[in-house]
């Protein structure tokens, strides 16, 4: 029996297409992880977008809080405003601090005032800080959303918004404080003016080297020329102009001296 040869075009032939099959897969694979590659590259753009929106936010958000400290800051220098413009300023100022300014109003509630927005509502939605002046909590500010909003770190606000408005209040006491202290040494001044006008006797204030800060002449009628000019100006050399006796510098002197010395008025 005669053996019949072997095909050696179909081996060749399955050889070629277990090769290609083989690039194929090679090529599949090659293009699977480039695709997870831009996935990837995708995936982190979008990250770093998001990461920029939010930083963008944040910021904008604290430009907003430093807006509101130096405009409070501003109006509090100006000195023909009152105690009671420079609070209903702040409640005014307040709401453009907050992350909702269209739905946020705000309050200063005192023992004795209110001062508040014109849209003043209490809500469910309030942060507030008490304020406080000389260690006594006089009131309180508040600041509330009209309106439900998403949770964030304290109900709807921001931790920041909590540090803004601790800040404020701690603001607004010293404010008062400081007005409050303002207020008593004018008042203490004009008592100290009106009595010291009442006394007939004449009166010098003098500094520890002799110079006269203040003069009261009292009724005396007939001083020497040029004795309404000695503000400013030294003892000894009042003397030396024949304008005061030198008795009379010497033993002032000497009350100064010993004055300073024992801290007891002579």
């Amino acid at each position: 029996m005669r053996r019949r040869p072997k095909r050696r075009g179909a081996s060749h032939s399955s050889l070629l297409r277990g090769a290609r099959e083989e690039e194929l897969l090679a090529a599949l694979r090659q293009a699977e992880k480039e695709i997870e590659r831009l996935r990837v590259i995708e995936r982190t753009r979008k990250q770093s977008q998001q990461m920029l929106e939010r930083l963008t936010c944040d910021l904008k958000e604290r430009v907003k809080e430093l807006n509101c400290l130096y405009s409070i800051s501003n109006m509090v220098e100006r000195p023909d405003i009152s105690l009671e413009e420079v609070l209903q300023g702040t409640v005014n100022i307040i709401p453009d601090a907050w992350q909702y300014p269209e739905i946020t109003c705000s309050r200063i509630a005192l023992h004795d005032r209110t001062y508040q927005t014109a849209n003043y509502r209490d809500t469910e939605w309030r942060q507030s800080k008490g304020i406080v002046v000389g260690g006594k909590e006089i009131g309180s500010l508040d600041v509330c959303y009209l309106e439900k909003r998403p949770d964030r770190d304290e109900g709807p606000f921001l931790k920041e918004e909590r540090s803004l408005i601790n800040v404020i209040a701690e603001r607004i006491g010293e404010i008062i404080e400081r007005r409050r202290a303002e207020d008593a040494l004018r008042e203490s001044e004009a008592q100290n003016k009106a009595l010291v006008s009442a006394i007939p006797d004449m009166m010098l204030w003098l500094d520890e080297k002799g110079v006269v800060l203040g003069l009261h002449v009292g009724q005396i009628a007939d001083l020497p020329p040029g004795f309404t000019d000695i503000v400013g100006k030294a003892l000894h050399v009042l003397c030396n102009n024949k304008i005061l006796p030198r008795r009379f510098v010497e033993q002032t002197m000497l009350y100064v001296e010993r004055t300073l010395a024992t801290e007891m008025p002579h």
